[in-house]
Parts: C-alpha cells; structure tokens; sequence
C-alpha cells in the first residue's frame, strides 16, 4: 500500500489560510480529502472543487452563527441598559413625588398648592375671596399653636420650678427625719440616764421616806418589833453589825421612841451620832 503525504503546508482554497492549529476554537474542521478514497491522498478535479463547495458553505455558515451570536448579546446588552435608564429616574422621580408629598421636606407640596390656588383665582377672581378666608384662618391657626406653645413653654417651666421645689423639700424631709431620728436617739438616752438617776436617788433615800405600799410598811413594823422585844444590848450589837447605817435609822424609825432610845443609849457616841445625822439630814 502506497505511503499517504500529508502537506504540512496545505493552503485552504477558499482564499483563507491558516496554520494550522490556528483555527478558532469553534471553527469547524476543514474536510478530510483522505475521506475521499482517493490513492495517495490525491484528489481529482471534480472532488476538489466539490471540497471547495462544502468548505465555503460550512464557514458561511459559520460566521452566520456568530454574527447571530454576537447581534443576540449586544440586543441583550442593549435591552438592559435601556430597562436601567428607564426604570432608575422613573423611581427617582416616584420617590421624590412622594416624599414631597408625605414629608414636604423642600416645601414643593406648599408650592404647586399656591401654584394651584394662583390658577384658581386667574380663572375664576371669586376664589380670592376664599383664598382671603383660607388665609385668615391659617394666620387664626398660627396665632393658637403660636399661644399654645407659648403655654407649653410655661408650663414646662413651672413643671421645673415645682421639680427643684420638691427636691428641696424632699430633702428637707429628708433632713428632718434624720434630726427626728437623732432626737428620738437622744430621748432613749436622757431616759435612760433619768432612770438611772432615779434608781440612784431611790437607793440613797431612806427606807422610811420612800414612798412605800402597805405590804412594806407593815413588813418593816414587824421587824422593829422584832428587835423592841430583844434587849437593848442584844439589838444594838446585832444593828450596829448591818453594812448601811441607813438600814439601821429605818429600823429604829419604826420602833416606839422609847425602845428607840433604849438601844442607841447602848450604841457608841459616835455611832449614835451618825445615825442622829441621818434622821436629821436625809
């Protein structure tokens, strides 16, 4: 079998050569003159030119798939720039028409409704008339909310004044119900130190100058008849033996002066003497 030559070379009929491996990616492959069945990969006249036919239509068609490829992306591109330009200044102007009217924040709502009213009144003088009324009642309604807010401000300021008022007053309650309780404090001690006194004075007075009860008086009687039955010896000894010669001069207070006398003539003169000073001095 006869060795097929490959021309490395090989330049497209059709006038548009290319090296190969130059082709672009989806550019169809040329036909294989091989495919043929001709030996020695030699064509005929006939099957060259009918090669030329089908390569010419085969890029034809070709570049007719790209040219519609690349029309359908630029309409696309084209489309969507279009959609943008339209919709973008359409909610612009939709956001500041409504903004303008719920908000007013530049005042054109305040101005198409005096472009409005100036209509109006060109068309028709009459409206003026109402405009004239319209116009009263706003400035009637600035002066009240003018009022009003004049009031506010008033009241805000005697709410501030009766705000420090009370603050001050709170801390004078504040004060004083410290000072209460300081005072209460010092109540609890002076009638604690009253008590004191009291059962300091209570002790240092003689029994028979205390104010007594019936019980004590007659307990006290009966022991100085206790010591009247004794002799005058026996109970000086026994008194003159008691730590507190206070006790003694309220024994003896009890008792008749004639036993009374009996046992402090037994008592040394000293003794007698210091209980004669009780009687006479506490």
């Amino acid at each position: 079998m006869a060795d097929i030559l490959v021309d490395d070379d090989f330049e497209d009929l059709t006038g548009n050569s290319a090296p190969q491996g130059g082709r672009g990616r989806n550019a169809p492959p040329p036909p294989n003159p091989i495919a043929a069945g001709q030996p020695g990969g030699e064509l005929s006249d006939k099957d060259r030119k009918k090669f030329e036919k089908d390569r010419a239509k085969e890029l034809k068609k070709f570049n007719s798939s790209q040219a519609a490829q690349t029309a359908a992306g630029e309409k696309k591109k084209h489309t969507l720039l279009t959609v943008l330009l339209i919709v973008i200044p359409t909610l612009l102007v939709g956001g500041f028409i409504f903004e303008e009217i719920y908000y007013n924040f530049l005042g054109t709502r305040d101005w198409m409704r005096d472009a409005l009213v100036d209509a109006a009144i060109w068309i028709d003088p009459e409206t003026a008339s109402v405009k004239n009324r319209l116009d009263e009642r706003g400035g009637e309604l600035d002066k009240r909310e003018a009022a009003i807010e004049t009031r506010e401000a008033q009241q805000d300021d005697r709410k501030s004044q009766l705000d420090a008022r009370k603050a001050q007053l709170d801390e004078r309650e504040s004060g004083l119900s410290e000072r209460e309780r300081q005072l209460a404090t010092r109540s609890t001690d002076l009638d604690r130190r009253e008590r004191e006194l009291d059962e300091d004075q209570y002790l240092k007075t003689p029994i028979y100058k205390r104010a007594m009860t019936a019980q004590e008086i007659e307990d006290m009687e009966s022991l100085a008849r206790t010591f009247t039955n004794m002799t005058p010896e026996t109970a000086s000894d026994i008194l003159v033996r008691l730590y507190d010669p206070h006790d003694v001069a309220a024994i003896l207070y009890f008792m008749s002066e004639k036993s009374a006398a009996a046992i402090m003539s037994v008592f040394d003169p000293v003794y007698a003497a210091n209980i004669t000073e009780i009687f006479l001095y506490d």
